[in-house]
């Protein structure tokens, strides 16, 4: 978090923490131990963030994709097969419904649609 501060567009100072301390005093003497772990702002560990929200046909109201999930060239234009349950995903792939090369959308799953996406059961 100290790291941070070191942005121009950082919004941490002027937050108070539950314990009813500024945050800026709280984490003004912290230092990165191990670099290889917990990178600079010089030297981050991807130029982008992790997340990207994406908006399209498929998505009006916006969603949010893992970006380290995504290699190679970042368009697509293909099949895709939508779910709306990570069961119903399941189901749909044992049955053959999704090929190589397809993108898999399963809706309502996630931060605001249930407890995120669960382990396979």
């Amino acid at each position: 978090m100290n790291e941070m501060t070191k942005r121009s567009d950082h919004i941490l100072l002027d937050n108070m923490t539950v314990g009813g301390e500024m945050l800026f005093k709280k984490i003004a003497n912290a230092a990165i131990k191990d670099s290889t772990i917990i990178h600079t702002i010089n030297n981050p560990y991807s130029p982008v963030g992790g997340l990207a929200i994406l908006f399209g046909n498929l998505a009006e109201q916006g969603a949010v994709v893992k970006s380290a999930g995504i290699t190679g060239d970042k368009k697509f234009r293909g099949t895709v097969v939508c779910y709306d349950s990570q069961g119903d995903a399941i189901v749909g792939n044992l049955a053959g419904e999704i090929k190589a090369g397809d993108v898999l959308v399963i809706r309502y799953e996630g931060p605001k649609g249930g407890p995120g996406m669960q382990g396979a059961t």
